[in-house]
Formats: C-alpha cells, structure tokens, sequence
C-alpha cells in the first residue's frame, strides 16, 4: 500500500481500517486521495497520509493577514473560505479553519455562515488555520439572520451589531474595520 502513487480522487481505504490524515479526505465512510502522492500509513496511530509529489504553491504564510468567508460551524471548528490575503495582495478559493473554544450554540451567535471575517494566519503549514484576536480582526460584514439586510455597526456599542430594518441585535467579535457603521 505504501509504495502506490494516488491522484486526486482515488479510492484509498475505509475509515474502518484507518484514520485520515494530510493529504486525504474522509467522504461516506471512504479515504480518498486529495492530491497526488505516494501513501503513507502510521500503523502505530492507524493513520493515512499522502506525501505530495509536488509541493504546491502557498497563498498564505504564518502571520498574514487574510479575508474569510464563514461556511460552516462544526462544535469548536469554523469552516471558512479564504477569499483574500492582505498580506501578499493574492486572491484566493481555499478552504480554512479557526478554532473556537465554547459549544455549538454559542459560536452561532458569536459567528455564523457567510459572514466575512478579517484574521491572521496561525499555521500555514497542512490545514490553514486563522485566529481573530486582536481589535483589527473579527467580523468585516454579516447579514441579519431574520431580514437578511446588513448589520450595522456603533462604535459606541462594544461588540454588538445591529439590524436597522428589524431592530435585531448580537453581541459578538466585530473588527475595527467593520464595513458598515452607523
């Protein structure tokens, strides 16, 4: 199994036997592979990893700044899209993730899909994952979940965004840079 070159999209085993790991991905019970490479199993960890063939370019290094895109909210997992880095001035379409420390139900009302958010790169290297400490980073835009207009933004309220068509509220990590004030 180890000595095996896989392409995009080939079948490589069940989660059963293995966990996934860099390089593969985990869809209705099968590992499959994500990019071209030769497998590696850890038998130890029963884990899969693919190690590249080519390394491929990277549009995010530690420490830039980049603009994100809320996909999906897992239990103390933000699924994002990256969109832009700042830093390199580089759009982009890769997947993303940030870490939260609280249940399901409170990163709903901290942060909720398809909300632009502005965060700094924590680790580049396999995963991207983003963090948005700091006064600069937070929410950049969101849309009210009940009328769907904009949220707007007071300085003078700390944290809170506001729909000015039906008055809906929430408090929760705004970037200095928000788009729309009031």
């Amino acid at each position: 199994m180890d000595k095996k070159i896989f392409l995009p999209g080939d079948y490589v085993t069940t989660i059963e036997e293995f966990f996934a790991g860099l390089g593969v991905f985990e869809e209705k019970g099968k590992i499959y592979a994500s990019a071209s490479g030769l497998l590696k199993t850890d038998l130890k960890e029963r884990k899969v990893d693919l190690e590249l063939l080519k390394k491929p370019k990277s549009f995010v290094k530690k420490g830039d700044v980049v603009i994100a895109q809320v996909k999906d909210i897992g239990r103390n997992v933000v699924e994002l899209t990256l969109l832009y880095n700042e830093t390199e001035k580089i759009e982009a379409n890769i997947e993303a993730f940030m870490l939260i420390k609280c249940s399901k139900g409170a990163a709903v009302r901290y942060i909720k899909p398809t909300d632009i958010i502005r965060a700094h790169v924590l680790e580049a290297e396999g995963k991207i994952i983003l963090s948005i400490r700091g006064k600069e980073f937070g929410i950049l835009y969101a849309d009210c979940p009940f009328c769907l207009k904009p949220l707007y933004y007071n300085e003078n309220e700390y944290n809170i965004l506001k729909c000015l068509n039906c008055g809906f509220k929430v408090k929760t990590k705004v970037s200095s840079l928000y788009l729309n004030k009031y």
